[in-house]
C-alpha cells in the first residue's frame, strides 16, 4: 500500500511540474509533519510549481487552471493518507483480538484501496488537462525539463 502511494506521489510530481522532488516532498511532509507540516510542505509544492511554470512563461490564467489540478491532487494525497491510517488503526484493532475477522480486513483494505484508484483516476485527468491548458511550444518545454529532472534524479553508475 505505501508503496503504490509514494509511487502515485512520484508521477503527479511529473505531471504538476513538474518535478520529482515536489510530490516527493509533500508525501514525506503528509507523513511526517503532522498537520502543521502540511501547510509547509504545500508551500515548497506551490514554490516548484512556480518554477515550473515561471519556465513555461505561464500566463495567469494557466497558472490559475494548474493551481487547482496541484489542489485537487492534494486534496487526494490526503485522502489517500487518512484511509491509510484508517485502515492501520483497524488492522491494530483487530490484530489484538482472539480471532482475526478476514472480512473486516478485506472492508478496511478495500476503502484503501479506493483512495487509490480515486489518486490513479485524477492523475490521468490532471495529466490530460494539463496537456489542454499548455500550448504545444510549452509542451514541448516541459518534456524536455521532465526528461532533465529523470535524468538527474536517475541512480545509473
Amino acid at each position: 500500500m505505501k508503496m503504490v502511494w509514494k509511487s502515485a506521489l512520484r508521477h503527479s510530481a511529473l505531471v504538476l511540474a513538474l518535478s520529482g522532488t515536489v510530490i516527493g516532498l509533500a508525501g514525506f511532509g503528509f507523513g511526517h509533519f503532522g498537520c502543521h507540516g502540511q501547510k509547509f510542505v504545500k508551500r515548497i509544492i506551490d514554490a516548484h510549481v512556480e518554477e515550473a511554470l515561471d519556465k513555461l512563461e505561464a500566463t495567469a490564467d494557466q497558472r490559475q487552471k494548474v493551481s487547482t489540478l496541484e489542489d485537487r491532487l492534494l486534496g487526494d494525497v490526503r485522502a489517500l493518507r487518512q484511509a491509510h491510517r484508517a485502515a492501520l488503526a483497524k488492522l491494530g484493532d483487530q490484530f489484538a483480538q482472539e480471532q482475526l475477522d478476514a472480512s473486516t480486513l478485506d472492508e478496511t483494505f478495500a476503502t484503501s484501496k479506493q483512495s487509490v484508484e480515486q489518486l490513479r483516476q485524477d492523475l490521468r485527468q490532471t495529466i490530460l488537462d494539463l496537456h489542454e491548458i499548455l500550448t504545444p511550444l510549452q509542451r514541448q518545454q516541459l518534456a524536455t525539463l521532465m526528461k532533465q529532472r529523470l535524468q538527474e534524479s536517475s541512480c545509473s553508475e
